[in-house]
């Protein structure tokens, strides 16, 4: 693994000079800024988290893992400017750094214009279930317990069942979300972002022994309508009483706003480097 590093190295380097590369910008790995301070050009950090982070979590199973976070840690540290985004999680000591606004897809439509080219009905609840690759594989949800007036649906989730689920046709997932009555996840950057853009509530899960996750929770508390949904609950498709929670409770509600458009904070950034 150190061999292939260091080989990776020379040759992403030998690239940034043959073709004049001046400025790396990283999201969010630490070794394009070992690549930039090896070819002598300036680095970018965006993110908002950073590995060492999530690998030092794991260093209490394997110490190897700690070696590689104190590793990372410091190449961390030679980023020219770091620009950090919303839900950050604990990070290393930049040399310069700045806080910037959210940056994520953007629906389209408005929600009421979503639900209707979804041909989504207004007495009916739609769920998203929005998990990727990761937290539904191979999972059978019991759809035969919804109520009828509850309707999942799902796009893009691997060997989803159709069985009880939609699954519509999209051309621009942030539509889709904000089409939703509520997004159902395991909490991550991106759609989070996503959900914030589109106004839809978030009924979240666990996502395991993953550092970030305490720190996203903490932002669905601050800024998101939410509740936490146990996943045994998801697959029996239980949904009533976490319902019924998000929209009685005044805790749900959001309690802080976050600054948007961070996509003009990064290019404002970027333009002092030309």
């Amino acid at each position: 693994m150190k061999k292939n590093k260091v080989r990776l190295l020379k040759e992403e380097s030998e690239y940034c000079k043959k073709n004049n590369i001046s400025l790396i910008l990283t999201d969010s790995s630490s070794f394009p800024i070992t690549i930039a301070l090896e070819t002598g050009i300036q680095s970018i950090f965006l993110g908002n988290f950073t590995w060492d982070f999530i690998y030092r979590n794991y260093a209490k199973d394997d110490s190897y893992f700690g070696n590689l976070s104190d590793q990372l840690q410091v190449e961390y540290g030679f980023a020219t400017e770091a620009l950090i985004l919303p839900f950050s999680c604990p990070m290393p000591t930049f040399l310069e750094q700045t806080n910037i606004g959210l940056v994520g897809r953007k629906p389209t439509l408005s929600k009421e214009l979503a639900r209707q080219k979804f041909g989504f009905k207004d007495d009916t609840t739609y769920i998203l279930l929005s998990f990727g690759a990761y937290g539904l594989e191979g999972t059978q949800l019991q759809t035969k317990n919804l109520t009828p007036s509850i309707q999942l649906i799902a796009y893009g989730v691997p060997g989803i069942q159709t069985d009880g689920i939609l699954v519509p046709e999209v051309s621009h997932y942030p539509d889709l979300v904000a089409a939703a009555d509520y997004v159902c996840t395991k909490p991550g950057y991106g759609i989070l972002a996503e959900c914030y853009y589109a106004k839809t509530p978030i009924l979240y899960t666990d996502r395991g022994d993953f550092a970030e996750y305490l720190y996203l929770v903490n932002a669905l508390d601050l800024y998101f309508r939410s509740a936490y949904i146990d996943l045994t609950r998801i697959i029996s498709c239980q949904f009533e009483e976490v319902l019924t929670l998000i929209n009685t409770i005044d805790s749900m509600t959001p309690k802080l706003e976050i600054k948007t458009d961070g996509e003009e904070d990064v290019v404002s950034h970027l333009l002092e480097y030309n």
